[in-house]
């Protein structure tokens, strides 16, 4: 578990390498498709939820229950269920995660990340770290 931390912590290491918002933009386009809100058939950017549910699942594969549990023990971010699961319906129809259901009584689903959902959290760590990268600087200089 240790060691995707570490990773996704070398992807933000390494996003503070970025000098330009042109190497920023060239990211943008190896980087997550916007999610279909089927509901207003517009697109839509991943959340920072989305973030870190994807990061949780780098992880290790989880139930929509471990995820709630983890997302509070590890963000500090209590979410309901009704919450939760249509951001999970979303990156699972944007092809990010993958769920398989695993049992039927009860009824248990497992998420795992695609190699395209860990793509999407290589390139949002990058575009957040830069993010916080010009708020610290804004902030320090005044």
């Amino acid at each position: 578990m240790s060691q995707n931390i570490d990773r996704t912590l070398g992807y933000i290491e390494e996003a503070r390498h970025l000098k330009d918002i042109e190497t920023l933009s060239s990211i943008k386009g190896s980087g997550v498709e916007p999610i279909f809100n089927s509901r207003k058939s517009n697109r839509r950017s991943l959340q920072i939820v989305d973030l870190q549910v994807l990061c949780l699942l780098q992880m290790k594969a989880m139930s929509g229950y471990e995820l709630k549990k983890n997302l509070s023990g590890t963000f500090g971010y209590e979410i309901s269920f009704g919450t939760l699961y249509p951001h999970l319906r979303a990156l699972e129809s944007a092809k990010l995660i993958f769920g398989k259901w695993v049992s039927k009584k009860p009824r248990k689903r497992i998420y795992s990340l695609t190699d395209r959902g860990r793509e999407a959290l290589r390139s949002n760590a990058l575009r957040l770290s830069r993010l916080l990268q010009l708020i610290f600087d804004s902030t320090t200089q005044k």
